[in-house]
């Protein structure tokens, strides 16, 4: 449809998850006009209540560890509002949907300028630089052009529009040597972090049959599960979250992302089908409640 008003920012953020928020918040913070695209219709990215991937991680390598600054603040207010869920017992919680109410009221109050639900389509360049980008507000069904004046940040995960303007970027694992990485491979390759999915069983205070689907794969003993043992689960907790199915690495995961994602969605159903039916883990009353 029709295309929208014209609008000019210091500084454009593509991409509403943790990353983009904190940038967007904190370049307001400092005085630049600032605009925030996310394609979703709500902010958290990965951490947003439809996908559940929590932000926390320090405590894990040391006792004392904790993330600072900006997630800080969203994670302490979202604490104090009871945006944060500890499913069961030694799993990392997650935020319900209040979560990114928060982050929409934090950078609403730092002076950034939401778009929700609009979909940054390319840049406009001018001698090597983005000038503008164009946009698509699905809400609206209407066309936009974002003027930005010094800085474009692409936190969208994929780096679509980064990559259309030119910028250089790299797929895999570079060499050991190349940045004195000891834990790096001694030769470059096309490796990378492979995909995951997690999901969450609910008890029903009842026996619940489960009838996997066909081709799901049988884990008849612990020893067959492709991954942890029995990652999170918890036959005491009312709803426990479990992330214990990652396929990918060594694949290529954006062009595979389609094979990929069939291939975990059979190791989750595989996952449920042995918690429920070979052997007893006290799973009886749950049933597969999310993916």
């Amino acid at each position: 449809m029709g295309n929208g008003d014209e609008r000019r920012f210091d500084v454009m953020v593509i991409g509403g998850g943790v990353a983009g928020v904190c940038a967007a918040i904190q370049s307001a913070r400092l005085g630049a006009s600032t605009a925030l695209i996310e394609r979703e219709l709500v902010l958290g990215g990965n951490s947003a209540s439809h996908f559940k991937l929590h932000i926390e991680g320090c405590h894990h390598y040391h006792p004392w560890g904790r993330e600072t600054g900006i997630v800080e603040e969203l994670e302490a207010e979202a604490a104090w509002r009871g945006a944060y869920i500890e499913p069961s017992g030694g799993m990392s919680g997650y935020f319900n949907s209040q979560w990114s109410e928060i982050l929409l009221e934090a950078c609403e109050a730092a002076g950034v300028t939401v778009y929700l639900k609009t979909l940054a389509l390319e840049p406009d360049m001018r001698n090597g630089r983005i000038v503008a980008v164009h946009a698509q507000d699905m809400l609206r069904h209407q066309r936009v052009r974002l003027a930005v004046g010094s800085v474009v940040i692409d936190a969208s995960g994929d780096g679509d529009l980064a990559a259309a303007a030119g910028a250089s970027y790299r797929m895999g694992r570079e060499a050991a040597g190349e940045f004195g990485q000891r834990s790096a491979p001694e030769v470059a390759d096309n490796r990378m972090m492979g995909h995951a999915l997690q999901f969450m069983m609910r008890d029903t205070g009842r026996p619940v049959k489960f009838v996997p689907p066909p081709g799901t794969p049988i884990y008849e003993t612990d020893d067959d599960l492709p991954m942890y043992r029995h990652g999170a689960w918890d036959p005491n907790a009312p709803m426990p979250i479990i992330w214990q199915a990652q396929y990918g690495g060594a694949l290529d995961t954006v062009h595979d992302d389609r094979e990929i994602y069939r291939h975990l969605l059979r190791m989750v159903y595989g996952l449920v089908d042995h918690l429920k039916n070979r052997s007893d883990h006290g799973a009886e009353n749950y049933e597969l409640y999310w993916i």
